[in-house]
């Protein structure tokens, strides 16, 4: 066997190069991309930051916008349908009764 680097020979049982000092057996791997993958990660956790925000900011103003909406609408419907004087009687029964007691 001979090694990989410099070509000289090594004996059966040796792990290293005599004369370059080279691994003879064993091979060093490349160190894997990062890169790419944390720029995908780092973009996907902002994306999902901003998702969060954008949900709690609009959340925030949405609440107060349709809860004051349903609050004067379910004010405004009772008080549409009850007649001035009456007794607060709603519906059907109620209007009968209004209209009978002029």
């Amino acid at each position: 066997m001979s090694c990989p680097a410099c070509g000289a020979p090594i004996a059966e049982r040796q792990d290293w190069c005599l004369r370059c000092g080279n691994a003879a057996r064993t091979r060093i791997e490349r160190v894997p991309r990062w890169r790419l993958p944390a720029a995908l990660a780092s973009l996907l956790g902002l994306f999902l930051v901003a998702a969060v925000v954008l949900a709690i900011a609009g959340g925030l103003s949405g609440s107060t916008g349709a809860g004051g909406a349903h609050a004067a609408g379910a004010t405004g419907a009772s008080g549409a349908s009850a007649a001035p004087g009456a007794s607060g009687v709603s519906g059907a029964s109620g209007a009968t009764a209004a209209s009978g007691a002029s």
